[in-house]
């Protein structure tokens, strides 16, 4: 008797210190709600990013005249961030319309540049030969071709996690799916959703019971909202501090977000495990990898299996454990009829199916070694990383000639490898790097065999010299800061390395560049207009022609 009263007293003192807990937060919950009541409409969940989240992207790639839509690609480059081509005009974002006098794309809003960009209707005007001429608005009339107002298509996701483990996520749109793809979910994790306020009082009082019983936190009371901002921005820790911070927050998504719009966050966001070696993310994800379909066509006991697995994706796996994902599956499927959401005749038709699987393999995202130099900046820079932060970096990579420079590598590797019965066995590598002539920024980046992405990366870790190739940057550079080349300063031999031991450097770096600027003007103009540096030309031939001259005089003084 003395026991069961001190583990009911135990029990009491565990469920007082948990009330006691929610209590005090009860005056943050409400100061949140209004706070975020009043803020400006969100950004699409799927678009923005957790505080642990990792998103890479790409640059924005601009829409300008004087090009064909063939020589920019476009139609490709739109199928990579999943345009769908329409008949007509388009009417809403995330469609485009190639026709004879107009291309007409509807671009998504998007953050690019530090801010927000609204969805833009773009029509391109084309003239012979299919060139860009111009460009209209929705009401036909004539805008601007300029980067500075966001004429471009958004920059495309390079990556979503610091270890590149991550297939590549498929988006999904709620009110595409049918209600018996959804609903699975609701049944076994929150069937309350649409009537809470991201909160549930019953399953808080639940689970605090529990708690209280058990001396620690043993289950959830968490909605479908408190998950996602679990997924999003918190550990998997199961404390009291943490499970008071979602209450907080959920409020605050609640205010924010409409209940389709969170729901929809969930599926986009949600870990489903992993599949050879691959993790999977986001519902759209994991019906192409377990079913080879999309989404909104998957059956009712195919959707229940998905939803089975949330609970613990490796340990309910369908693939490894199908006895086990089977049982949740059907419990979920009981749970329907339970709400009234099937018929028990739907019920049991959907539970008499034996899982079957349809697999594709996970596709993983290119551009390893790039991902790697982009992590290794950040962290060079600040310390989220080491804080199990997240971060979004904006890079200056044009994702189309990136995954042509990766295909370009693996296959010149690939040829080498077939041609060369010596070599099929070695660890062969190669590297390459493009760079925008313009601006001088690195549009793409493959630092070794993209068929090996832990491979050492050659573009950023190897060190070796530039050699000569390093005198037309160093040259232009100067000119481009108003340096006259004649009137450099240095006229000596300088020791590059010191003290002159083993591999020091002695050069006249006048006589260098005199040897290197052996060439007429005409022809440096040309190279320079070549290389789109139009405007330093004049002043790099009028700077060159004394050097010339010069050169030409001693070495006929030499002769």
């Amino acid at each position: 008797m003395h026991g069961n009263v001190t583990s009911f007293h135990r029990a009491f003192s565990a469920a007082g210190a948990v009330f006691r807990l929610l209590e005090m937060r009860t005056a943050a919950l409400l100061l949140t709600s209004l706070l975020f009541c009043t803020t400006a409409p969100a950004e699409p969940l799927h678009d923005s990013l957790g505080r642990t989240e990792v998103l890479i992207v790409s640059e924005p790639y601009p829409l300008v005249a004087g090009r064909s839509a063939k020589q920019m690609q476009l139609e490709e480059r739109l199928q990579r961030l999943d345009y769908k081509r329409v008949k007509t005009k388009p009417t809403q974002p995330g469609q485009y319309f190639w026709g004879r006098e107009v291309f007409w794309i509807y671009r998504r809003g998007h953050r690019a540049q530090g801010r927000e960009w609204a969805p833009m209707l773009i029509g391109l005007r084309l003239g012979t030969g299919g060139t860009v001429v111009t460009a209209v608005n929705d009401k036909d009339q004539v805008i601007l071709l300029d980067g500075r107002r966001g004429r471009w298509l958004e920059p495309e996701v390079l990556a979503e996690s610091i270890e590149g483990d991550r297939a590549e996520r498929i988006i999904i749109e709620l009110d595409e799916l049918p209600v018996h793809v959804w609903r699975p979910l609701l049944a076994l994790e929150d069937h309350r959703f649409f009537n809470h306020i991201g909160v549930d009082g019953k399953a808080i009082a639940r689970a605090a019971w529990q708690a209280a019983k058990d001396g620690k936190v043993t289950q959830g009371g968490s909605t479908i909202t408190q998950q996602l901002i679990k997924n999003r921005d918190l550990t998997s820790k199961r404390t009291l501090d943490r499970k008071a911070s979602e209450a907080v927050r959920a409020l605050a998504y609640e205010a924010e977000y409409t209940k389709e719009e969170i729901l929809e966050g969930y599926f986009n966001t949600v870990y489903y495990g992993h599949v050879d070696g691959v993790a999977i993310h986001g519902l759209g994800t994991a019906a192409h990898v377990f079913y080879s379909k999309e989404a909104k066509d998957l059956t009712l006991d195919e959707a229940a299996v998905l939803a089975a697995v949330l609970q613990g994706p490796n340990g309910l796996s369908p693939i490894r454990h199908p006895d086990k994902a089977k049982e949740r599956r059907d419990r979920a499927i009981r749970r329907m009829v339970e709400e009234q959401w099937l018929t028990q005749s739907q019920a049991d038709a959907a539970t008499a199916k034996p899982i079957r699987l349809n697999r594709s393999t996970p596709q993983r995202r290119g551009g390893h070694h790039l991902r790697r130099a982009v992590v290794a900046d950040v962290k060079d820079s600040s310390d989220r990383v080491d804080r199990g932060l997240g971060f979004r970096a904006e890079t200056t990579i044009d994702p189309l000639l990136q995954a042509h420079a990766d295909d370009v590598v693996a296959k010149h590797l690939a040829a080498i490898r077939r041609n060369n019965k010596r070599l099929r066995t070695d660890d062969l590598q190669a590297a390459l790097v493009a760079i925008d002539v313009r601006t001088g920024t690195v549009i793409a980046h493959v630092g070794g065999d993209p068929k090996h992405p832990d491979s050492f990366d050659r573009v950023t870790e190897a060190r070796r010299q530039p050699g000569s190739a390093v005198k037309p940057f160093v040259l232009l550079e100067a000119l481009a800061c108003g340096t006259p080349v004649a009137a450099y300063p240095v006229t000596g031999p300088i020791d590059v390395l010191g003290d002159g031991g083993a591999g020091a450097m002695h050069e006249d770096l006048r006589e260098a560049c005199l040897e290197a600027l052996k060439i007429d003007r005409n022809l440096a103009r040309a190279w320079a207009e070549r290389f789109s540096w139009r405007a330093a030309s004049e002043q790099f031939a009028a700077h060159l022609k004394p050097l010339s001259r010069q050169a030409m005089s001693e070495e006929s003084a030499a002769a």
